[in-house]
């Protein structure tokens, strides 16, 4: 039995660097899309912490395996609010996250972005592929 938690757990941490790699590059890079890569990001992250208990520790998580980059972001952040009734600190940090990179979302770019997308006007036989 304890062999088999060892193989999860190591498991485990290698799915989470899997989904914490890059966060590094996301926060920099092209300014006009590092909104909706870290919402991605955030959302995977999300997925991984869901047993977590730890608040401290779910709040450590991403600053450690975000890297350097990610830190700097942080430690730039003015005074942090308390965490209000049915807040933890986690919570309170990714409220900060999101509102340094909800500005650099730029919607009508994106908007553009899918008008301006050549979808394919030939139409794709699928019964010839079986």
């Amino acid at each position: 039995m304890i062999a088999v938690s060892a193989i999860l757990r190591k498991e485990q941490t290698a799915s989470l660097f899997n989904v914490v790699s890059g966060v590094g590059e996301s926060c920099h890079g092209d300014q006009t899309t590092v909104g909706m890569r870290w919402k991605k990001w955030r959302r995977a992250f999300e997925l991984f912490v869901v047993g977590l208990p730890n608040a401290q520790q779910k709040k450590a998580l991403p600053l450690h395996c975000g890297g350097i980059q990610l830190q700097d972001i942080y430690f730039t952040f003015t005074d942090a609010p308390e965490p209000g009734e049915n807040e933890t600190v986690y919570d309170v940090s990714m409220k900060q996250f999101d509102g340094h990179f909800a500005p650099q979302v730029n919607s009508a770019y994106e908007r553009h972005l899918f008008r301006d997308f050549d979808f394919p006007t030939k139409l794709i036989d699928f019964t010839k592929m079986v």
